[in-house]
């Protein structure tokens, strides 16, 4: 038989157990009380200097507050490279908001943080940190996590994975997923459509203040109102109503319905229903593409603006594209070509790439020999994949580079690398390069965070050629700034040049970082900051100053050039 515990010796001992877990996830000194990120605005310098030493000494609480200081700028310059490497101290030990803050940090395109030096964002390792923390029942990583799943960012799309997250963060009270169930309900995104549903959460997430279910609670408000009125057969609002569900504000967004609403307004004669419904026929949204009804449309519409040139001038050339299609429909292989162009660029036409090749095409098979070579660029793309997969290695380099770089495809490094592999696989020369520029990348960037000014240099040049990376001036001058600032000549010496030479330039930043190069015995730097003294940009003009630095540039053996020298004779002359 069990011995019988009483309920105060169990509370007891599931008291101590707790206290335990907490004395092994924290340094004997903990910081839990003071380093709190909720308070970092209002905090003082003192509590700030305490939780810096507390993280070195490798507490996690104390680490993800140091690393909240420098990614907010609070009571020390805003470094996100330096916010990084605490956020990932932390974050290894398990810390939640920590890892929660990477996931953003790693975010491509991340609305709450700029590119850092060496924070190359990556969806999938956003997704990595964003998992750790939401498993752990951080509400905004489940947010987070939701939203990589609803835009597939970082992994496969899937709906279901997302509505299960927003539901956990959004009976946490987290009003970012409160809204993002508005939106699934009111869309019926992988949930019966329920406009009572929609409204329930938009509610929660709005009384917090959430800005898009404040949003979307008007709009459903006026789209309420806007049916009562449209059924009444108000034109205005039947226009109206039609532009709602075109928008999806306030209601699921519905082409047809908005072309049923659009017609009905435009029957009583409403201007700007009649364009709209132009548009939709011309277009094919929210029904079959028909210029000849889109035309019709958009003429009842000109009869009644009477003066306007503009709409006369908009309604000949939907008329001469009309006639030229039904030129082009009667065989007529110029014609043809001209109206896939004409799709191709969306000139005259809606843009639509399916139209511009079949019309292209049919002027290709009558051996029209600018079409044909038209279609063959136009079908390059899908001939490209066709080799690459054949195994030709050009095919699969070329394609490689651009998935690398998101040439009229989505961005995908993941993708990239694989058809770039193949062809290094079957040993070409600059598919090899291109790998060996992406693992010299990835070297640099983990010696930049350890603070290798070497490596934050190396990296820096590789962002501004675009060599193993995605070419990135703002990377690149965070990377130089970051050498520079370690002591790096030639990360000085360029920044002093970049400065000077830039639009528009900041002499006196330039002046800044010549003098640090020139101070350490860097002879071109030396020139530069002579030239800078002897004309006085960005900094006052003193011939003393600008010999002195002349001199020892040449003292190092370096040659100057002809102005220096004519400069320096001109002094000594003056002198004597």
């Amino acid at each position: 038989m069990k011995p019988f515990l009483s309920m105060t010796a169990r509370i007891t001992i599931g008291t101590l157990a707790a206290l335990s877990l907490l004395a092994c996830q924290t340094t004997p000194s903990s910081t839990l009380g003071i380093c709190q990120t909720k308070t970092l605005k209002q905090d003082s310098p003192e509590i700030r200097e305490q939780c810096l030493q507390a993280a070195e000494q490798g507490d996690a609480n104390a680490q993800n507050y140091v690393g909240a200081m420098y990614a907010e700028g609070r009571g020390v310059e805003q470094d996100e490279e330096e916010a990084l490497v605490w956020f990932e101290k932390a974050a290894k030990r398990g810390h939640a908001e920590a890892q929660f803050y990477l996931g953003r940090m790693y975010e491509r395109d991340s609305y709450y943080y700029d590119s850092g030096c060496f924070v190359i964002q990556d969806d999938e390792e956003a997704l990595k940190w964003y998992r750790k923390a939401a498993m752990q029942g951080h509400a905004e990583a489940q947010v987070g996590l939701a939203g990589a799943y609803i835009n597939g960012r970082g992994v496969e799309q899937d709906y279901k994975e997302a509505l299960k997250w927003a539901r956990k963060a959004a009976k946490k009270g987290n009003a970012e997923a409160q809204s993002v169930l508005g939106v699934m309900y009111l869309e019926g995104i992988f949930v019966k459509q329920d406009n009572a549903e929609a409204v329930k959460w938009y509610k929660k997430a709005a009384e917090q203040g959430q800005g898009l279910a404040q949003v979307e609670l008007r709009g459903m408000e006026k789209v309420k109102r806007l049916k009562n009125a449209a059924e009444q057969g108000d034109a205005e609002a039947q226009y109206d109503l039609g532009r709602q569900y075109m928008d999806g504000f306030g209601i699921k967004r519905d082409g047809e319905e908005a072309v049923q609403w659009y017609k009905k307004s435009a029957e009583q004669g409403h201007m700007d229903a009649l364009r709209a419904l132009s548009k939709m026929y011309w277009e094919g949204k929210g029904v079959v593409r028909d210029e000849a009804e889109a035309v019709k449309w958009f003429r009842k519409a000109t009869e009644l603006a009477q003066d306007d040139r503009w709409s006369l001038l908009e309604l000949k050339e939907m008329e001469e594209a009309l006639q030229l299609k039904e030129v082009a429909e009667q065989g007529d292989a110029e014609t043809q070509l001209v109206l896939g162009l004409m799709y191709f660029a969306g000139q005259f036409v809606a843009q639509d790439q399916a139209e511009a090749v079949k019309w292209v095409k049919k002027a290709a098979e009558q051996g029209n020999p600018e079409a044909q070579k038209y279609l063959q660029e136009m079908e390059k793309e899908k001939l490209l994949e066709e080799a690459a997969k054949r195994g030709d290695a050009e095919a699969q380099f070329n394609l490689g580079k651009k998935y690398f770089v998101g040439d009229d495809v989505k961005r995908d490094e993941a993708e990239a690398v694989k058809w770039i592999g193949k062809a290094a696989e079957q040993g070409h020369a600059e598919a090899r390069e291109f790998l060996q520029g992406i693992e010299e990348v990835m070297r640099f960037t983990e010696a930049a965070k350890q603070g290798d000014p070497e490596a934050q240099f190396n990296l820096a040049e590789r962002y501004a050629i675009g060599i193993g990376v995605q070419q990135n001036d703002k990377k690149a001058m965070r990377c130089y700034k970051k050498a520079a600032e370690k002591g790096h000549l030639e990360a000085q010496l360029l920044l002093g040049k970049i400065y000077a030479h830039g639009l528009p330039s900041e002499t006196e930043e330039a002046v800044r970082w010549f003098r640090k190069a020139a101070e350490q015995g860097h002879p071109e730097a030396q020139i530069y900051l002579g030239h800078s003294y002897a004309i006085g940009q960005g900094v006052e003009k003193d011939e003393e100053e600008a010999l002195k630095w002349f001199r020892k540039a040449a003292e190092r053996g370096s040659p100057l050039d002809q102005s220096a020298q004519q400069y320096i004779q001109e002094i000594l002359q003056k002198k004597e």
